[in-house]
């Protein structure tokens, strides 16, 4: 059951920013996306590129679906799902139960993406540690290294799409939760991060790589475990069709 300050904080989050009420402004710290701007002209962008089948969410707590479904997509390169389609099934319903109430965590959405016949990696980010019995899960512990795993992703144009959770107030937003979006390209320059937000009223931005990191070395209130992010691509059966 949620406490009162999660309550509340829902209410005002529906209040402020539910989807369609208009465009928010961005922290200072952030730098609205544009594809005619220095930083994505000399980024390194991901393959494939999640922004040909870029969508925003639908349902104010999809955000984890909605980006399930631009990364499927994407590496597909035609549209195979949508947000509802990607919990349509007896299995994935099992896993996304609460998904209306308070969203998903980043192990469900790991779970998901093997669901829809995704090849997936998760990585906690926490700098205190943390232990999980999970598969397929590694753990993240320092900024560097998150970099490199991150950098060396999208460099080598292996085809994979990286879907981040992190905290949003940590990036810079007054908004007390936890949320998905993937990544779409990274700026060496500015050591920055294109985030391909799915929320109605959040633009695309760049983010400081330090940030994002302090963003998702948090910890989901919901699974108490911490945030991070997952790497997905086509499976291995796929491939051999």
């Amino acid at each position: 059951m949620h406490d009162v300050y999660t309550i509340i904080c829902w209410f005002l989050s529906f209040c402020y920013i539910s989807p369609g009420l208009g465009k928010m402004v961005l922290p200072s710290n952030l730098v609205e996306y544009d594809d005619k701007n220095q930083l994505w002209n000399d980024s390194l962008k991901v393959s494939p590129n999640v922004l040909d089948f870029f969508e925003k969410q639908k349902n104010r707590t999809y955000c984890g679906a909605a980006s399930l479904a631009i990364a499927t997509n994407s590496l597909h390169n035609s549209k195979q799902v949508t947000e509802d389609s990607v919990i349509s099934s007896d299995a994935a319903k099992l896993i996304a139960v609460n998904i209306a109430s308070s969203g998903l965590t980043l192990s469900k959405l790991q779970k998901l993406s093997e669901i829809n016949s995704l090849d997936v990696k998760a990585y906690f980010v926490s700098t205190e540690g943390f232990s999980s019995t999970e598969k397929n899960i590694d753990l993240v512990k320092t900024e560097n290294e998150c970099k490199d795993i991150i950098l060396d992703i999208i460099k080598s144009r292996q085809q994979k799409v990286i879907i981040c959770n992190f905290s949003i107030s940590k990036v810079g937003f007054s908004i007390p939760f936890g949320h998905f979006s993937p990544i779409a390209a990274y700026n060496s320059k500015e050591d920055r991060v294109l985030i391909a937000d799915v929320w109605p009223d959040f633009p695309k931005y760049w983010v400081k790589f330090t940030d994002l990191f302090d963003a998702m070395n948090t910890i989901d209130k919901d699974s108490g475990e911490p945030r991070g992010f997952l790497v997905v691509s086509l499976s291995e059966l796929y491939h051999m069709k």
